[in-house]
């Protein structure tokens, strides 16, 4: 008794069943096809979360930038407000004296120094 390769035969006591190879390729076909598209939902989701914290942070992080340039603000305030006090008898009452004689000093290293058209990052 020879079978073809593409067809298996199975006998229940109702009736014989005939189910073709091409059924069982097209049921993992069809599998394949459901589980690529389950994982291409799953990605697309975290990448849609994953862009949302990334907006989150953002706007967090430009409100600490905005309380940051508040607190220097009045520091600076606070700075020029104390300096504009202090009179030339109060800083020789404080030990201070007057710069006769100016010496600058020049690094000979470039520690620091960012190269290119801003010191920026």
């Amino acid at each position: 008794m020879r079978q073809k390769l593409s067809t298996l035969q199975i006998r229940f006591p109702d009736a014989p069943v005939v189910l073709h190879t091409s059924v069982f390729r097209e049921e993992i076909l069809l599998r394949v096809l459901a589980a690529s598209a389950a994982c291409l939902v799953v990605a697309y989701a975290t990448l849609v979360s994953m862009s949302i914290v990334n907006v989150i942070a953002r706007k967090e992080a430009l409100e600490k930038i905005t309380d940051t340039r508040s607190t220097i603000a009045q520091l600076e305030h606070e700075y020029f407000a104390r300096t504009e006090a202090l009179t030339l008898a109060q800083a020789g009452e404080r030990g201070l004296s007057p710069v006769v004689e100016k010496r600058y000093v020049e690094r000979l290293t470039s520690v620091g120094v960012a190269r290119g058209e801003r010191n920026g990052i």
